[in-house]
């Protein structure tokens, strides 16, 4: 919004039709009021802490290592945070042209990220679901960093020639091919762990304590599923998953878990989807005998 809100400014500046100006200033009132309201979920969060933990996680860096995992794509992001640094530096040095350590510099971040993202389809230690949660607020800084360099491009503020060169272009075409090839790999697991958790599903009944699913006698499962599950996740998510829509279990909380935004624990607690069928679950609960009706919507 601040990017936008900037935009908006540069085109008053230059506009000379009135009809232009009053739409531009109408737009940057639409924009504040966003700010405005963007703001209030920042100041009062909608769960108590959330803030300060969103904090801890960026301060802590644990978007790039988390629990013995390194996030892989965060990794490779940073890296070529540093080569473009380090490239701005040797253009600011009165060298219009790329030199040979340009040239170096492009070729050892190459290397890095082509490495870098083959790493998680060889080693666990390079899949960290934990940590790319962690960096779900990453893109919005890089996004504002690069917005705001694109403006003052375009304004003139910067010097197109420093950005828009060979070197700065094979970086980004590095950037693009590693996080896909790194994506792909992650995208793998993720299938493996649904095809898992299904197939979990199926083979049990009632609500399964999270204690009870950690262990199954295959190591390599059971570290893939005690990775990849998000605590408050798992009662959502073997809703969503159930066959055909009927509920036969539901894999509860994490112990330490806080956030709970359902309760499994009772008819009242689960929430009241279309072509969602609980009778046969709520029948396994200990305390049934209470209605199923309102959750029975076929």
């Amino acid at each position: 919004m601040p990017l936008l809100l900037f935009v908006c400014a540069l085109r008053i500046k230059a506009s000379t039709q009135t009809s232009e100006r009053i739409f531009l200033a109408a737009s940057a009132a639409l924009i504040l009021s966003v700010m405005a309201y963007e703001l209030r979920w920042m100041i009062v969060p909608r769960i108590p802490g959330e803030r300060e933990y969103a904090l801890r996680e960026l301060s802590n860096f644990w978007f790039l290592y988390w629990n013995g995992t390194l996030n892989a794509p965060a990794t490779i992001a940073a890296a070529g945070l540093a080569a473009f640094a380090a490239l701005f530096i040797l253009r600011c040095a009165d060298r219009p042209k790329p030199t040979t350590g340009s040239f170096a510099i492009v070729a050892g971040f190459a290397f890095f990220a082509l490495v870098m993202s083959a790493l998680p389809w060889l080693n666990d230690s390079f899949v960290a679901p934990q940590a790319q949660a962690y960096s779900r607020y990453n893109p919005i800084f890089a996004s504002c960093l690069l917005g705001t360099v694109a403006m003052l491009v375009a304004a003139g503020i910067t010097p197109r020639a420093r950005w828009m060169h060979f070197p700065n272009i094979m970086i980004v075409m590095c950037l693009g091919v590693s996080q896909l090839v790194a994506d792909v790999a992650m995208t793998a697991r993720w299938r493996a762990y649904i095809a898992d958790f299904r197939g979990r599903l199926a083979s049990t009944t009632g609500l399964i304590a999270w204690d009870a699913t950690t262990t199954t006698g295959n190591a390599d499962r059971d570290a893939t599923w005690q990775k990849m599950s998000v605590g408050w996740v798992l009662p959502i998510l073997s809703i969503e998953l159930a066959p055909n829509g009927r509920v036969r279990a539901i894999f509860d909380y994490k112990p330490s878990g806080v956030f709970r935004p359902i309760d499994p624990t009772k008819a009242a607690g689960l929430p009241k989807l279309a072509g969602v069928d609980y009778e046969q679950y709520l029948r396994s609960l200990p305390q049934h005998g209470e209605s199923t009706s309102p959750l029975t919507n076929r």
